[in-house]
């Protein structure tokens, strides 16, 4: 015989479970207007003031090592951006991602519109490999992209991969030249990172980017033109290659 009491509580405890578990990923910092666009698989993108504003929680390895890097970083120039897909039909989410994103030199391939110039460029006009090195499931690469009006820019690039997370963090190991001539941003001092976390039936995919650089006058407004709109390009590209067509 149906019962209904008990299948109303064990549905309100679902929805509970859910919620609770929805909340530990994301903090009040998120907005209604974006917690509804995410869970409508949109990509959302966020420009925040400081990293005590992210909008994510610290509950597992990837997320405590990122928040951790975005204290030490401190900058004040920061970007978050989010997407979600179901984890039915992209059982291999993480393994593609980390294919296409550890293909260095498909950067070239990335189109960017610069508003700056009003016209599209290509993110990357070069990405060479300079050395690599692997230990278990975390592989370190050395890569140098030119990227202008930047010039050769010598990042590092580490990943982790495991059955159900995912890390990615991108850090310049050299001083950033402005047109050759202005060191506008310290060696370390510009990161992009990625966590990709599996939450009961969905894939999480996360990323911020983050720049510690001067804030004066026409450096201020390149980096922010620049390099806050090359980060939501980067990570778009990457986030959204799983789209059914």
């Amino acid at each position: 015989m149906f019962n209904t009491k008990k299948f109303l509580v064990l549905s309100l405890s679902f929805i509970f479970l859910s919620f609770s578990f929805a909340s530990q990923i994301f903090n009040s910092n998120l907005s209604n207007e974006n917690k509804t666009k995410i869970e409508n698989g949109e990509t959302v993108f966020i420009r925040t003031k400081s990293y005590k504003s992210l909008v994510i929680n610290n509950f597992s390895e990837e997320t405590k090592k990122l928040l951790d890097e975005a204290k030490s970083l401190n900058p004040n120039y920061l970007a978050e951006i989010i997407k979600t897909y179901p984890y039915e039909g992209n059982e291999n989410l993480i393994e593609k991602f980390n294919e296409q994103i550890t293909d260095y030199a498909s950067y070239v391939k990335i189109p960017y519109w610069s508003e700056h110039n009003n016209t599209m460029f290509r993110l990357y006009d070069s990405a060479k490999i300079t050395g690599k090195s692997e230990s278990g499931n975390l592989n370190t690469i050395n890569v140098e992209l030119e990227m202008q009006p930047f010039g050769k820019i010598p990042t590092q690039i580490e990943t982790e991969k495991n059955n159900q997370s995912y890390y990615f963090e991108s850090s310049n190991t050299k001083g950033v030249k402005y047109r050759d001539k202005l060191e506008c941003i310290s060696k370390d001092k510009m990161k992009t990172i990625i966590v990709i976390i599996k939450d009961n039936d969905r894939w999480i995919l996360y990323g911020i980017g983050g720049v510690k650089a001067p804030s004066v006058s026409f450096v201020k407004e390149r980096i922010e033109s620049s390099f806050m709109n090359r980060i939501k390009t980067f990570c778009s590209y990457f986030f959204n290659q799983f789209e059914k067509k």
